[in-house]
């Protein structure tokens, strides 16, 4: 169309100048030649057609017409050097494939050995540990034997306590208060339990325990002077058992108040708690003192309960708890 378009502008414009231009040489029968005037398009209306088909076959004629190459069908020459490249990556391959394949193998044999090797032991430790709680009873069995002696009142102490050490009483108002009244209860008048309140204060304590608790040595000290005693306890031990209605063994001993009595002693609670008893004292109406004594706070505290039972029965005993730090 483009085509066609051109050839028409072409025409038209020639057969403008051919009117406009070219004189009239050959006479025309009466017929009078007048110029053309109007636009392009005007005068490409008046256009032979015939001379417009004459155009565009020149033009066609001109434009090239494609040419189909020919094609040999002679022999193809094949790249042999391609070929072996190709050959020699699929050898790799093969290879690279079988490489893989044996690594697996491996691996899986490495991995069975490997779960073998923890199921055995895995065994071993189960067998262990039978045979370990098979033997533990009689292990604990053993041991409780050597720490623990039969019945409930023992000549020695557990193998984990000690009294021993150097001890200063803990002094607070409640406890000044209960001291007042303790001696209130013993009998003791108004100037001498003042005095005594005022003074405990300086009461400190030296144990010295030996002989796995059979002996137990206290050095009291304050104002008044030193009172210094020995308590041995009898009771159950490796090789004696002391059974209930048993008698403990008497000691001699000298009171604080400078009396002559007779003591005992021995270990309860699984050889914890000390007690001993006095006996035969005449001060205070008479009666019988006792004291029970063990550790606190890991044992850094010695706690000693005394008790005063007093010969006729009737009357409760009188009690105070006294608490000692450690100093040394």
């Amino acid at each position: 169309e483009a085509l066609v378009e051109d050839v028409l502008g072409t025409v038209a414009v020639k057969s403008v100048e051919k009117v406009l231009v070219e004189p009239v040489t050959e006479p025309m029968n009466e017929v009078e030649v007048e110029p053309v005037e109007g636009t392009i398009d005007e005068v490409v209306g008046t256009t032979n057609s015939s001379d417009v088909a004459e155009l565009v076959d020149e033009e066609e004629e001109d434009v090239p017409k494609e040419v189909t190459p020919d094609i040999d069908t002679g022999p193809v020459e094949v790249d042999t050097t391609e070929l072996h490249d190709e050959e020699v990556l699929i050898e790799v391959a093969d290879v690279a494939t079988t490489e893989q394949a044996d690594v697996a193998k491996e691996h899986e044999i490495q991995t069975t050995e490997l779960e073998s090797m923890v199921e055995t032991s895995s065994e071993e430790i189960e067998k262990e540990q039978s045979v370990t709680q098979e033997e533990a009873p009689a292990v604990t069995t053993q041991a409780e034997k050597i720490e623990l002696p039969p019945g409930q009142r023992w000549a020695v102490s557990a193998s984990h306590v000690d009294l021993s050490g150097k001890w200063k009483i803990i002094i607070t108002d409640d406890f000044k208060n209960e001291y007042d009244g303790y001696l209130k209860n013993l009998g003791q008048p108004s100037l001498v339990r003042s005095v005594a309140v005022s003074i405990v204060e300086m009461t400190v304590e030296e144990v010295i325990q030996s002989e796995e608790g059979r002996a137990l040595r206290i050095k009291g000290k304050n104002l008044r002077g030193v009172w210094d005693r020995t308590l041995i306890a009898s009771g159950s031990d490796l090789e004696l058992e002391h059974t209930e209605g048993d008698t403990h063994m008497l000691v001699p001993l000298v009171t604080a108040d400078k009396e002559q009595v007779e003591a005992e002693s021995w270990w309860e609670e699984d050889g914890r708690v000390h007690v001993s008893w006095l006996r035969g004292v005449k001060k205070y109406g008479g009666g019988d003192f006792e004291s029970r004594r063990f550790l606190e706070d890991e044992g850094k505290k010695l706690v000693c309960e005394s008790y005063f039972h007093p010969k006729n029965g009737r009357d409760a005993a009188v009690a105070i708890r006294w608490v000692f730090e450690k100093v040394g």
